[in-house]
C-alpha cells in the first residue's frame, strides 16, 4: 500500500486572508500540468486554470466557490487515437477545522 499522493498543485493560503469577494486565480506551470498528466494517466494536461472566491463564515469555517477550468488531452478507448478535451466546472466548497 502506498502512501498519500503529493499534490501537483500546492498554493498555500492564510485562512485570514479569506475575504468576501476577494478572487484568487490558481494556474497550473507546465511542470506541473505534466506532473498530473502522468499521475492521471493521460497524453496531457495543456492548461488548467481555477477561478474562486473565499469567504470566512463562523467557527473557522472557510467557504469557496468558483470554477476550474483546463484542456487535456486524452485517448479514445476504441481507436487509441488522441484527442483534445476542454472541461469546464463549477464548485462550491465548505472546508471545516480539522478538530
Amino acid at each position: 500500500m502506498s502512501g498519500p499522493v503529493a499534490p501537483e498543485l500546492h498554493r498555500p493560503f492564510a485562512v485570514e486572508r479569506a475575504g468576501a469577494g476577494r478572487e484568487q486565480v490558481v494556474e497550473a506551470t507546465a511542470a506541473e500540468c505534466t506532473a498530473l498528466a502522468e499521475r492521471l494517466r493521460i497524453p496531457a494536461v495543456r492548461s488548467l486554470r481555477c477561478r474562486f472566491q473565499l469567504a470566512a463564515a463562523p467557527a473557522g469555517v472557510v467557504l469557496a466557490e468558483g470554477v476550474l477550468e483546463a484542456r487535456l488531452v486524452r485517448e479514445c478507448v476504441v481507436s487509441l487515437e488522441p484527442f483534445e478535451s476542454v472541461v469546464a466546472e463549477r464548485f462550491r466548497l465548505r472546508f471545516v477545522p480539522a478538530a
